[in-house]
């Protein structure tokens, strides 16, 4: 009696070892991070110029506030960018009471421009009042960490995806970089708003 048991418990643990097998036999587990080369993603002034044009042919912007900085070369558009994608991924949490479902904005995040973007449902309509709350917590968090007259981008969105991703390799210090995704622009949205407020 006891030998069935010993062979039936063999059995199972002969196919839990094969399916275990078969398993990591179809995993992949070679680093996936593409190797640091020394070389860059492109930010140059021919790409980031087609990528503005490209963002501004293709979204509703709601309003603009804050003070957009001036950004002559690839160093300065990098290190403004580490500054945003920063930024914004700490201030969502004082954002939250606005951000879907509870509020009207889908996505709040930056753009290769230099926004940082708020994306407010196409359906919704936007106040003033609403626009200048938000623009009001976004510019005190940022004056809190340094940056003054942080630009704010709000536009009209149907879905927050982007529709063209760039990576963007951003060396932080000597010896070390993150390599980050920005969003360059979003889906085609209707011709309903057209004002602009900047402060």
């Amino acid at each position: 009696m006891k030998k069935h048991y010993i062979i039936a418990f063999l059995v199972v643990l002969s196919f839990l070892v094969a399916s275990v097998g078969l398993f990591l036999a179809g995993q992949d587990f070679r680093d996936s991070s593409p190797p640091m080369s020394g070389k860059t993603d492109p930010l140059d002034d021919g790409t980031w110029q087609d990528v503005i044009e490209k963002i501004s042919a293709r979204e509703e912007v709601i309003c603009t506030y804050g003070t957009l900085p001036d950004l002559e070369n690839e160093t300065e558009r990098r290190a403004w960018i580490g500054i945003l994608q920063t930024y914004t991924r700490v201030q969502k949490k004082e954002m939250k009471p606005y951000l879907s479902p509870d509020g009207p904005i889908l996505s709040l995040g930056y753009d290769v421009q230099g926004y940082v973007k708020v994306m407010v449902e196409d359906n919704h309509t936007v106040g003033t009042n609403e626009t200048r709350a938000w623009y009001q917590i976004l510019r005190e968090y940022g004056e809190k960490t340094g940056i003054k007259n942080i630009p704010v981008k709000v536009v009209a969105a149907s879905d927050p995806a982007p529709e063209i991703s760039i990576p963007v390799t951003v060396q932080r210090s000597p010896g070390t970089r993150e390599t980050l995704s920005l969003n360059a622009s979003c889906a085609s949205m209707p011709d309903m708003r057209k004002t602009s407020t900047k402060t």
